[in-house]
């Protein structure tokens, strides 16, 4: 299989699953380890980021318009994403401005909740 046949997402997966199951167990030093190791999850934390998932996107978006208090605006989970994600901008520009607005705070926190799960490894998952 050639390198060019291969998502990236799979390409990450298997350096960083390559790096764990023979390139750790081969190292000696304890600084070297914990470089290996860093480097393998990033590539696995980077894996589901690498593709553009349109079911991410959506949900994502509807997270946002939730926030905003906005209905979804545009044909595409992208478009959806960008509208929503300009409401919520002009929410908090807002704040400055003295005006109200909705619970940001679901959203930011909606938004970490995301990440989080986007981890696999390492010091956010237990």
């Amino acid at each position: 299989m050639t390198f060019h046949s291969m998502s990236l997402p799979a390409i990450l997966t298997g350096v960083a699953r390559t790096l764990r199951e023979d390139v750790l167990p081969e190292l000696a030093d304890d600084y070297a380890k914990m470089q290996v190791r860093a480097i393998a999850e990033l590539m696995t934390n980077l894996a589901p980021r690498a593709t553009w998932d349109p079911a991410l996107v959506a949900e994502t978006a509807a997270r946002s318009e939730r926030a905003a208090g906005a209905e979804p605006t545009g044909d595409t989970p992208e478009e959806r994403l960008r509208a929503a994600r300009e409401a919520v901008g002009a929410l908090v520009d807002s704040l400055y401005t003295g005006g109200s607005m909705p619970d940001v705070r679901a959203l930011v926190e909606a938004e970490f909740a995301a990440e989080e799960d986007l981890v696999t490894t390492g010091s956010l998952k237990n």
